[in-house]
């Protein structure tokens, strides 16, 4: 459930002028900047971003809803900023929402400067099946060595033929012309070594394949320790990062100044009224918004830099109007008049009356 609001917003860029010209910028806690950051902590933050047309589909990418997941360090950009992440079942990921905005960032500039990595290792950490190994403590060594993982093939033993299967990983221990070949048959559900096979065509010696059934039923890669042809090992890499690229920022951010305990809400209803004789009178509203209120509030006790900027925010809005918000009822009024006590150095309270207006 959420927290019932006693607040108004103030745009950094109302306050911005009055700041600057009482607090000019000399590096130092007065410096203008100091108060600026300190109370907009999202000043150029994120506001909307995109998946990167860079960033890979990725099949073993670990599948879920990851929230709040930072970027990674980048040089060209700020900090801060999170988002909440979907990596789809196909490998895609899909950018769910800014979850905090950060600051510091920019659009301007090249690629560089606007683009985030979201790291695998924050996004359940999937691996990429590279190859294998197969060791040569076996009997027969011939075999033993690294094999690359490439998909979409599988064997029939049946016929003696390599076959199409688009999801199929096998395996080659060359990467182009005649190499030896781990295939998957699902028919007999083993795995098979092809030796020398022409990778142009496919081709190779008929009733050459050897059925190494100690590598188990997996599909997906051999898995186990034959102790004629040695122990498979699987080689894997992380699987790729998702990219970001922003695509605005807040230049304008907001602050939600909370109230103070103990609002005081003071309504009068203005009525128009004719007397007559013998105690009688007659009587009628004032007009169609007949009802006056002031609301006294206060902000007590708050970070020094915090009251300046109510108070710049006042100044900013004399004789002009303002919303506020008191539980559910949101509020156009005016403040002619506020006070600040200084309770220390860095400590100081402002007290206010706001008085309802009625107007577009």
């Amino acid at each position: 459930m959420a927290a019932r609001a006693f607040s108004f917003s103030i745009l950094r860029s109302e306050v911005l002028s009055l700041l600057t010209s009482r607090f000019p910028a000399d590096g130092s806690v007065d410096d203008y900047n100091y108060i600026l950051n300190k109370n907009f902590t999202n000043f150029n933050g994120v506001s909307t971003a995109a998946i990167s047309s860079a960033s890979t589909t990725d099949t073993d990418r670990t599948p879920g809803t990851y929230n709040n997941v930072p970027h990674a360090d980048n040089a060209n950009q700020g900090s801060g900023a999170t988002f909440n992440i979907r990596i789809n079942s196909d490998g895609t990921a899909t950018l769910l929402a800014v979850n905090a905005s950060g600051s510091g960032y920019s659009v301007t500039g090249g690629t560089a400067s606007k683009r985030l990595t979201i790291s695998n290792s924050v996004l359940g950490g999937g691996t990429e099946l590279t190859g294998i190994t197969v060791s040569n403590e076996g009997t027969n060594t011939d075999y033993a060595g690294t094999y690359t993982v490439t998909q979409g093939k599988e064997f029939d033993t049946a016929n003696d033929q390599f076959v199409n299967n688009a999801s199929q990983n096998y395996f080659r221990s060359a990467t182009s012309g005649t190499a030896n070949i781990i295939a998957w048959d699902s028919t007999e559900s083993a795995w098979y070594i092809i030796p020398s096979v022409d990778q142009s065509d496919f081709s190779y010696t008929a009733d050459t394949e050897i059925e190494v059934s100690d590598w188990g039923s997996s599909a997906t890669n051999p898995a186990g320790a034959s102790s004629v042809y040695g122990t498979t090992t699987t080689t894997t890499t992380s699987a790729d990062d998702v990219l970001l690229d922003v695509s605005s920022i807040l230049s304008d951010p907001s602050a939600e100044i909370v109230f103070g305990r103990n609002i005081t809400r003071n309504p009068t209803h203005r009525t128009l009224t004719a007397k007559f004789g013998d105690g009688y009178e007659q009587r009628v509203l004032d007009g169609i918004n007949s009802k006056d209120e002031t609301f006294s509030v206060n902000f007590a006790n708050r970070d020094w830099s915090e009251i300046e900027v109510i108070a710049a925010f006042l100044d900013a809005k004399a004789a002009r109007s303002f919303n506020i918000t008191l539980q559910r009822e949101t509020f156009k009024v005016v403040c002619d008049k506020y006070s600040i006590t200084y309770n220390q150095v860095d400590i100081h309270s402002l007290n206010a009356t706001f008085r309802r207006v009625y107007e577009p």
